[in-house]
């Protein structure tokens, strides 16, 4: 298969764009769910930012990296700075880096429901009234404003299907093989982060 006309361009971008992220700031990388669970949602702001920035740029240019992560990450920036200047407890410093996140989903895709279920996960599972409105709420918001913002087009043009009864068999078989693999996928990451010790994110 012939590679991408932009990947040549894309690989010195990424690179150059690295470098220019390791100069931003000094703190490591670190991820929103292991932001939330480990540091009570403290983000890097400028790394974290920096690097949404250099995400818009690669996936502009073709890149298939998700066009989701830019928002989530700057959503989550945003919850982490409104935690600052409020003065905010870390239980709620991490519902609302949860709530940008899932609301940063939302907005990309236009799935509220999704985006709630995101903030959610990234807290750990926890299903409680409290958490639940918020990210609810959040997520809405941003859909609606994306709605309103973004063009009345799809996001990925899927073509048509015929349906059959090997296609229902199949999906009947890999379903229950994706959510076994995807258990095994988080808990481990959740085994790797627990033998981790806890990095710097000032």
């Amino acid at each position: 298969m012939a590679p991408h006309p932009g990947a040549a361009g894309r690989r010195p971008l990424t690179g150059a764009g690295q470098l220019v992220i390791h100069r931003l700031s000094s703190a490591n990388g670190i991820d929103i769910s292991e932001a939330i669970s480990l540091f009570a949602g403290r983000l890097p702001v400028w790394r974290t930012l920096s690097s949404a920035l250099l995400s818009v740029l690669v996936v502009g240019m073709g890149a298939s990296l998700g066009r989701e992560g830019a928002p989530k990450q700057a959503g989550a920036v945003m919850g982490n700075l409104l935690a600052d200047r409020g003065a905010l407890s870390d239980e709620q410093r991490r519902l609302l880096v949860a709530c940008g996140a899932g609301a940063g989903m939302a907005a990309a895709y236009g799935v509220p429901l999704g985006g709630a279920l995101f903030a959610l996960e990234v807290l750990r599972g926890v299903l409680a009234l409290r958490l639940v409105l918020p990210a609810l709420l959040a997520t809405a918001l941003a859909t609606g404003i994306s709605w309103l913002a973004l063009p009345n087009a799809p996001t990925y043009l899927i073509p048509s299907y015929p349906l059959s009864i090997s296609v229902v068999l199949w999906a009947g078989i890999a379903g229950p093989i994706a959510g076994l693999v995807s258990v095994a996928y988080v808990r481990l990451i959740a085994w790797r982060i627990a033998i981790s010790p806890p990095g710097d994110c000032a």
